[in-house]
C-alpha cells in the first residue's frame, strides 16, 4: 500500500479561498491569463507578455466636502419618498386635463375647471347677492365717466360678438364681479376689466378658493431673455386674446356667469362666459397646457415651432429667432401654420429685421412710437424690458416725475413702472 505525503501551507486568507472560488475555470492559451470565476465575477490570473513599459499619469483629484454639504445629504437621507404624481395637487390636475380635454373639429381646445372637491348645490350660496352689489357700484362708478362707460360697453358687446361669452340657458351656481381698470393719464382710450373669481360671500367660498392652480409650467423669464439674445435675426409676437380662444366645457360654464346690461334702463342680463377667464387662479395652467398640446400634436415635422412654445413664451409672448435670414422666415410661417390649427392668431409682431414685418399685416405689426423713446424710432416691450429693434437693444424705461418714496411699497411700484 503505498503512501501519500500531504503537505499543508498555511496563507494569510487561503482559509475563505475556497468560498470566494467556484471551480469554474476558462484558458485561451497558455500564454495567455485564465479566466477564474468567483462570487465576485470573472477574474484574470496569470501571465502576462511583457513589453515596452509606458510611463504612468496621474491626476490627482482634492474634494473638500463641507459641513453643508454633510448636512444637506443627512436630511435627504432621513426624508420620505415623494408622494407619487397621482396624489398630489399637480398630479390630478394633469390627470384631469388629460382625461377631459377635448379638441373640437375647428382645431381649438375645450378644458375642465378642477375642483378640489365636487361642488354642492349651496358651496356658493351668497355669490349671485355678492355680484349684484358689485355691479350696482360698478353701475355708479361709470355713471361719473362717459368716456370709461362707453369703453367698457365696447369691451362687453365685443365679448358677445365674438361668443366668447352668452346670455345664459340655465341659473348660475357662481357669480363673478368683474370691474374696470382705467388709467387716463396713460391711455384714455385703453381699460382692462377685470373679472373677480376671488370674491367671496359671507356665506360661501369664492371659486378660486375650490379649484386647483396647477403645476408651474412657466420657463424662467431670465432664460428666454438669455436664449432670445442668441441668434442673429429675432422676433417677438403675441398670441392674440389668448385665454379667450380656450374654450371651457359646457358643463363647467355654470361657475363663470356674470351679470351685465349696458344701461341702468335695461333689464339685468345673467351671462356666462365660454372661454378661459382671466381672473381665475387655474387659468394660466390651462393655457400653458394647451400649448404643451400643441407642441407635442402638431409640431413633428416643425422642431423650431415646438422649441419656440415650450422654451421660448411666457405666457402669451413669443421671443425666438434664428441665424439666417431663411430659416427666421421659415420659423414665422410655420409658426404662424401651426398656431392657426388650433385656432390662434399671432399678433403685435416686432423684428429686428425688416424682412419679418413685411410678411405680415401692417395691422399686425407694433408700429406705435414709444413716449419714453428719444434715441431711436419706436420700441417695444419684451418681458419688462424696452427692446428697441432697430438698434437691437434692451432697456429700462424709467420715469421719475417726482422723488421715489423710500419705503418697500414705493420701490416696488417705482419697479412696475418701467414695465
Amino acid at each position: 500500500m503505498s503512501k501519500v505525503a500531504l503537505s499543508v501551507t498555511y496563507s494569510h486568507g487561503g482559509d475563505i479561498y475556497y468560498i470566494i472560488m467556484d471551480g469554474r475555470k476558462f484558458s485561451v492559451d497558455k500564454a495567455l491569463p485564465a479566466a477564474f470565476s468567483s462570487v465576485f465575477g470573472w477574474i484574470l490570473i496569470g501571465p502576462v507578455s511583457e513589453r515596452e513599459a509606458h510611463p504612468y499619469q496621474s491626476m490627482p483629484v482634492a474634494m473638500t466636502v463641507s459641513i453643508e454639504g454633510l448636512m444637506e445629504r443627512f436630511w435627504q437621507v432621513e426624508e420620505p419618498e415623494a408622494a407619487p404624481a397621482t396624489f398630489t395637487d399637480e398630479g390630478r390636475c394633469e390627470k384631469l386635463f388629460c382625461e377631459q380635454s377635448i379638441r373640437l373639429p375647428c382645431g381649438r381646445f375645450s378644458v375642465p375647471w378642477p375642483f378640489r372637491a365636487p361642488p354642492s348645490a349651496d358651496t356658493f350660496a351668497g355669490s349671485r347677492e355678492l355680484a349684484v352689489r358689485r355691479f350696482d357700484a360698478l353701475e355708479r362708478k361709470l355713471a361719473t365717466s362717459p368716456q370709461l362707460k362707453s369703453l367698457y360697453v365696447q369691451f362687453m358687446s365685443g365679448y358677445i360678438s365674438l361668443g366668447h361669452m352668452s346670455v345664459a340657458t340655465s341659473p348660475g351656481r357662481y357669480f363673478i364681479p368683474h370691474h374696470a381698470v382705467y388709467r387716463p393719464a396713460i391711455d384714455e382710450n385703453k381699460i382692462r376689466v377685470v373679472f373677480d373669481a376671488s370674491a367671496q360671500s359671507s356665506r360661501g367660498p369664492s371659486l378660486n378658493n375650490c379649484l386647483f392652480t396647477g403645476p408651474k409650467l412657466q420657463q424662467d423669464i431670465v432664460d428666454i431673455l438669455t436664449r432670445f439674445r442668441v441668434p442673429k435675426y429675432v422676433f417677438t409676437t403675441d398670441i392674440c386674446k389668448m385665454y379667450r380662444q380656450i374654450l371651457i366645457l359646457p358643463e363647467y360654464r355654470q361657475f363663470q356667469h356674470i351679470l351685465w346690461r349696458p344701461s341702468p334702463h335695461d333689464e339685468l342680463v345673467e351671462y356666462e362666459l365660454n372661454t378661459v377667464t382671466y381672473g381665475v387662479n387655474y387659468a394660466p395652467y390651462l393655457a400653458l397646457r394647451v400649448l404643451q398640446t400643441i407642441a407635442s400634436d402638431d409640431c413633428d415635422n416643425f422642431e423650431f415651432v415646438r422649441n419656440a412654445l415650450t422654451r421660448q413664451t411666457y405666457v402669451d409672448d413669443i421671443c425666438d429667432g434664428a441665424d439666417t435670414m431663411p430659416n427666421v422666415l421659415k420659423l414665422q410661417s410655420d409658426l404662424i401654420s401651426v398656431m392657426h390649427k388650433a385656432g390662434l392668431e399671432l399678433k403685435k409682431w416686432a423684428s429686428n429685421t425688416p424682412c419679418v414685418l413685411e410678411a405680415v399685416p401692417a395691422a399686425d405689426r407694433v408700429c406705435a412710437p414709444m413716449p419714453f423713446e428719444s434715441v431711436d424710432g419706436y420700441g417695444t416691450k419684451v418681458l419688462g424690458l424696452q427692446w428697441h429693434p432697430e438698434g437691437d437693444y434692451l432697456c429700462c424705461a424709467l420715469s421719475l416725475d417726482s422723488a421715489p418714496v423710500c419705503t418697500k411699497r414705493g420701490i416696488l411700484s417705482l419697479v412696475y413702472s418701467t414695465r
